[in-house]
């Protein structure tokens, strides 16, 4: 096995250790990004109308991790819409007031301490879209912890809707759960205690990477075996300058 090690040309072990190091780079990103919980497939349904007045929310509880130093780091959340427009040319700007806050008071939305807020999607058609919003600053959820997201409308001069899937199905499954609240709706800016009948199960998908990332072990072998390579190309190196 050394024999056959030290036949192997330096700089063909460099570069394989490198390719190692940037495969398990990429690895490590890709597979930790995972679906807190959603039910966004892409397909349109029934459609929530959000407005000033008009606001749906849904409740979710996050899983009870092993410790309290593991969380869930927000990426972003994806919406479907239609008839939202950002661009100068529409009527009016839509703008859409996502947001994220606690059950402290075990209602949906007013009241709640308001946990992040998010960059603002554009959109010049009025046909359905996914769009995306990204945390303006780091957020992560706790374990065991009941949340609700909420959209709402910015300002006066925005109206769209925000449309289910083409089952008009709840998300189900997943990391997290639907909590007991459900979806809830107004339609008079909270006053209802958001007890009207809710139109459709709004489609979404909240993306978040667990931490802190578990060590994989096959992973852990091809480092170890790449200081391995390491160590032996340095040693041959300092016996090459010694003859």
């Amino acid at each position: 096995m050394l024999t056959a090690l030290n036949s192997i040309p330096a700089k063909v072990c460099i570069a394989a250790l490198c390719t190692s190091a940037v495969s398990i780079s990429v690895l490590t990103d890709s597979a930790n990004a995972i679906s807190l919980i959603g039910n966004l497939d892409g397909t349109n349904g029934t459609a929530s109308l959000i407005d000033t007045d008009r606001t749906l929310t849904v409740q979710f509880t996050t899983p009870n991790l092993p410790t309290a130093n593991d969380k869930f780091q927000l990426n972003n959340i994806r919406l479907r819409v239609s008839n939202f427009r950002t661009n100068s040319t529409a009527p009016s700007a839509d703008k859409v007031l996502l947001s994220i806050t606690d059950n402290a008071n075990g209602n949906s939305f007013f009241g709640d301490d308001l946990f992040t807020t998010f960059s603002s999607p554009t959109s010049t058609v009025n046909t359905p879209r996914t769009i995306t919003f990204t945390p303006s600053s780091t957020f992560f959820f706790e374990r065991n912890t009941t949340y609700w997201l909420s959209v709402a409308a910015f300002d006066s001069g925005t109206t769209f809707n925000w449309i289910s899937n083409a089952a008009n199905t709840a998300p189900t499954g997943g990391l997290a759960s639907l909590g007991a609240g459900g979806y809830k709706y107004t339609v008079d800016a909270g006053g209802d205690g958001f007890t009207a009948a809710v139109p459709s199960f709004g489609s979404f998908d909240v993306d978040v990477t667990q931490v802190p990332f578990e060590f994989e072990a096959s992973g852990g072998l091809v480092i170890l075996g790449g200081l391995f390579l390491a160590r032996r190309l340095k040693a041959r190196k300092k016996d090459n300058n010694v003859a």
